[in-house]
């Protein structure tokens, strides 16, 4: 349910909405791909208000496994944000129970990752 909610919440061009039809490719895509999920923070209601796409990848250099995180999606988007903070903890907290290392599309700074 939370993959068909990525584009829904945020109204994007995830969305599953006829009129996004030409754009939520990207979401066949990730829904096909067995190796992605979700990290994510929640309102109150439960939507989805900040999210970023984890994937489970090889490293070409080192052919190990490893956690590619996406661009968090979502929330106020600055150093002061805390949904950004819980989904670097949340990216952090998978890598450990996976024991597998977590790169980032964008590497989050010092103030926005504690874990």
């Amino acid at each position: 349910q939370t993959l068909f909610m990525l584009g829904e919440d945020s109204n994007t061009c995830l969305s599953i909405r006829a009129r996004q039809k030409a754009t939520n490719r990207g979401l066949l895509s990730i829904l096909l791909n067995g190796s992605c999920r979700v990290l994510g923070v929640k309102d109150s209601s439960g939507r989805l208000t900040t999210r970023a796409v984890v994937r489970l990848l090889i490293d070409d250099l080192t052919l190990t496994p490893v956690l590619l995180v996406g661009v968090p999606y979502g929330g106020v988007g600055s150093a002061d944000d805390s949904s950004y903070v819980e989904i670097y903890d949340q990216a952090g907290e998978l890598g450990r129970l996976l024991r597998l290392p977590v790169l980032y599309s964008r590497v989050p700074s010092e103030s926005e990752y504690y874990m």
